[in-house]
């Protein structure tokens, strides 16, 4: 734990020195993904929101990183694992797809290249038929007439599909006005 608070230290410093520093904010979005893991391992009965805020921390640290390196293959693969580990398949699905763009714009392919796009073609499979059914269901409710945000709700909490809830809401923009939990 003292040493991801160090290493959490340290990005931070290097941060201060240069905002721009996509190795800092990779370090940071790691230290914050591993605090997390010790303190969920340690905790109990707070573990959930303290688990959910290093999530959230390793998240955002990590897509600085990508807006300051877009092609790092190395953040990618980590905010790939933290969606898949957090069964947001949706998220994962856009991470995995920015890989084969990488991949196939990439001049240099090597045979770890190849073998990693096989890898992920695997996942792709394996969680693309989670998302698609999540959204015929979403779209079979709405039709049905039920409450956009009580389906928006179901796809973000049972199936981790968070893009499609926001789809869900965004495609009735009167509706998310006069529903202010909507709009949350």
């Amino acid at each position: 734990s003292s040493l991801s608070l160090l290493a959490i230290r340290s990005a931070q410093e290097a941060l201060a020195e240069t905002p721009r520093s996509g190795d800092a904010y990779l370090r940071l979005g790691l230290a914050y993904k591993f605090l997390g893991t010790i303190e969920s391992q340690i905790t109990s009965s707070e573990s959930d929101r303290l688990e959910t805020l290093r999530l959230y921390q390793s998240l955002m640290a990590l897509h600085q990183a990508l807006v300051t390196q877009p092609t790092s293959q190395f953040a990618l693969d980590q905010l790939l694992e933290i969606y898949l580990q957090s069964q947001r398949y949706d998220l994962a699905m856009t991470i995995l797809d920015r890989q084969s763009e990488l991949t196939d714009n990439a001049i240099d392919i090597t045979e770890e290249d190849i073998a990693k796009e096989g890898r992920n073609q695997q996942i792709r499979e394996q969680i693309s038929g989670t998302v698609q059914t999540a959204a015929r269901t979403a779209a079979d409710e709405i039709e049905k007439g039920t409450d956009r945000y009580q389906v928006a709700q179901s796809l973000y909490s049972q199936t981790g599909c968070v893009l499609e809830a926001l789809r869900i809401l965004d495609e009735d923009p009167v509706y998310v006005v006069n529903n202010p939990q909507a709009g949350l």
